[in-house]
């Protein structure tokens, strides 16, 4: 399995479109084949600091959302409105257990 997790700060004044696009995104993303989860949350110290949660079956899969047309749009918008840089960590799990 892969997790891939992203942390991204948003300008104030596009917090709720970027909300509305965050959402989008997340509805197209879990229905990727491959996909195992998909969340994008808002950070409650700081609203305009959102965090996303991802875990794909494969590399396979994750490199197909990344060519999908709504992840392409997703992240030309956050181009658009960033205060700062997106940083992404991908990590390769080999097991999985329930605490």
């Amino acid at each position: 399995m892969i997790a891939v997790t992203a942390q991204a700060t948003i300008r104030p004044e596009a917090r709720d479109e970027a909300l509305r696009q965050a959402a989008i995104v997340a509805a197209a993303s879990q229905n990727e084949s491959g996909c195992l989860s998909y969340r994008i949350c808002a950070d409650v110290e700081d609203p305009n600091s959102f965090f996303a949660f991802e875990e794909w079956e494969s590399d396979d899969a994750l490199n197909a959302h990344f060519a999908q047309e709504h992840t392409k749009a997703f992240l030309a918008y956050l181009a658009g409105v960033l205060n700062g840089e997106i940083v992404t960590r991908r990590y390769t799990i080999e097991s999985v257990e329930s605490l």
